[in-house]
């Protein structure tokens, strides 16, 4: 009868049929404005962390690239419990880190090196054709992305998939792109539902070759929080 169950569960889904499932969300995460307040945490031991926690606590969708030097991780920015508008924590950003740009597009805050190391533009700047997954998870969206990364850069391959099971995660409507990039494919990820981020670390993109791994973390704001704040700069 449990078999039973879970198979026109999974026909209904396919199908395309509404169930009561209320983790389902097909909306986008809540517009946030550059006039728009945003509470800093207290002083966290790298920029890499507060420009991370701000964004979870004000869910602010955001897309961070760490250089293979690590600036954000180890350099600091100005301390203690405030709000100012998202105006000023991009200024913040932008005067605190050498080296690094912020930058608000509507719907994304983008951290990243100003001179962003060749590997790693070349793998956001990569289009895929057509990308289609979900619904799913923020994580289990950009897991799947990387299957069609590696179809790319390591065709007829094959790419190891371990799918995302805990329950407890948001789950978000499904996506769909045609020859789009990379880093907008992940932008695109990372506003559904309650919002989220993901996390580049440039020093694990060598080239495109089989041999890369994923050098990126997708995760949402609903589900998933947790284990974005534990992710490591280094």
């Amino acid at each position: 009868m449990r078999l039973l169950s879970l198979t026109l569960l999974l026909s209904m889904s396919m199908l395309g049929i509404q169930t009561n499932d209320k983790s389902v969300v097909p909306t986008q995460a809540p517009r946030i404005t550059l006039n728009s307040d945003v509470v800093i945490s207290d002083l966290s031991p790298s920029a890499f962390r507060t420009i991370l926690n701000a964004a979870i606590d004000n869910r602010i969708p955001i897309g961070i690239i760490v250089d293979s030097t690590h600036r954000l991780c180890r350099r600091t920015m100005n301390g203690g419990r405030r709000r100012e508008t998202l105006t000023q924590f991009v200024s913040d950003i932008n005067l605190s880190i050498p080296g690094y740009k912020a930058q608000f597009d509507g719907a994304v805050l983008n951290v990243y090196p100003t001179d962003i190391e060749v590997p790693t533009e070349s793998l956001l700047k990569l289009r895929i054709p057509e990308f289609r997954s979900g619904p799913d998870s923020h994580q289990g969206l950009g897991v799947n992305l990387w299957m069609f990364i590696r179809a790319m850069i390591a065709p007829g391959e094959g790419t190891a998939f371990v799918g995302a099971s805990s329950t407890s995660r948001e789950t978000v409507n499904a996506i769909e792109t045609k020859n789009q990039r990379v880093d907008t494919i992940l932008n695109a990820i990372i506003v559904k539902g309650s919002g989220g981020a993901w996390v580049l670390q440039s020093a694990m993109v060598k080239d495109l070759s089989p041999k890369t791994l994923r050098p990126y973390e997708v995760l949402g704001y609903s589900g998933e929080e947790q284990s974005l704040r534990n992710l490591s700069c280094e």
